[in-house]
């Protein structure tokens, strides 16, 4: 997931300036060059001596000043801990639980929105749901419509999300969960459940 996000940010012209994997990090605040980078990383299993980045620790990396945060591997590595010096915009959860409920109450209160990992990740198991449409139907469709099928779900849920958490005050996760509650009750009772 990391690798995908930092070329398509890049493929976006955001500049990408630091970088992690399990075995270490470098940085470049001017930019990671991150085609080179994923070349390197491919030929040689790590981001790891790259030669045009400097080696830093993996707090180094998610206390990073930037505009987005994504953690896209560990679970857990945003703590109570590290979340007062994250210094991002916006962090959008590409692992599976990568910030922890302490740590999450920590970047609400500073003003650091969350976008959670059900949401920010959700394009694959949404695409998966794409390909079981397609195979019971026996009829495919072109890579582009897939893209714009993915990208007119993925930018609804999200105005969804952020509506409710805007109206209630609360976090983007908080409201991701109430509209996946409602939808559960709703169907639960469409089905004749009392």
């Amino acid at each position: 997931m990391g690798r995908h996000a930092a070329l398509e940010l890049g493929h976006r012209g955001c500049k990408v300036i630091a970088v992690s994997d399990v075995a270490g990090a470098i940085a470049d605040p001017n930019g990671l060059d991150i085609p080179a980078l994923a070349e390197h990383s491919r030929r040689t299993g790590s981001v790891v001596g790259f030669p045009c980045g400097k080696a830093v620790d993996h707090r180094a990396v998610l206390c990073a000043k930037c505009d987005f945060l994504v953690p896209a591997a560990l679970e857990e590595c945003i703590t109570a801990e590290i979340a007062p010096h994250v210094q991002a915009r916006i962090v959008a959860e590409g692992a599976n639980g990568p910030t922890t409920m302490a740590a999450a109450e920590i970047l609400h209160t500073r003003g650091i929105p969350v976008v959670p990992d059900v949401l920010a990740n959700g394009g694959g198991v949404t695409v998966s749901y794409f390909e079981w449409v397609q195979n019971r139907q026996e009829y495919y469709w072109s890579r582009e419509e897939v893209i714009s099928r993915l990208t007119e779900r993925m930018v609804n849920a999200y105005r969804e999300i952020a509506d409710r958490a805007r109206e209630r005050c609360g976090t983007l996760r908080q409201a991701a969960y109430e509209i996946a509650m409602d939808r559960v009750v709703r169907v639960t009772l469409e089905r004749g459940a009392q």
